[in-house]
């Protein structure tokens, strides 16, 4: 059985960590997340890189524990100069919903 690939947050602006309150910047989606969690915030990316098309996603910030955070955002594969996905560029946008 092959395993899939770890993910990081290669980078994360100071708009996201600001509003989540960390910075996980280079850190692997294993290091941060329960296993449940980690496999629901790889889904998108590895729809990504099959399908080879942007992702828009909306909802409240669950994973975060920050569940009065709306959030939108919108993810874009990269493949350089192969066909392959390579890396995935993102943008997001909170808005606080309620405390």
């Amino acid at each position: 059985e092959t395993k899939p690939p770890r993910l990081r947050w290669r980078l994360l602006g100071t708009h996201t960590t600001e509003m989540l309150g960390r910075d996980n910047t280079g850190k692997f989606f294993d290091e941060l997340y329960p296993p449940e969690d980690a496999r629901d915030m790889a889904a998108p990316v590895f729809l990504i890189q099959e399908e080879r098309v942007p992702l828009r996603l909306t909802g409240q910030s669950l994973f975060a524990g920050k569940d009065w955070i709306h959030y939108e955002c919108l993810y874009l594969p990269y493949a350089g100069d192969t066909q392959s996905v390579a890396m995935i560029v993102g943008g997001i946008v909170y808005e606080i919903t309620g405390t």
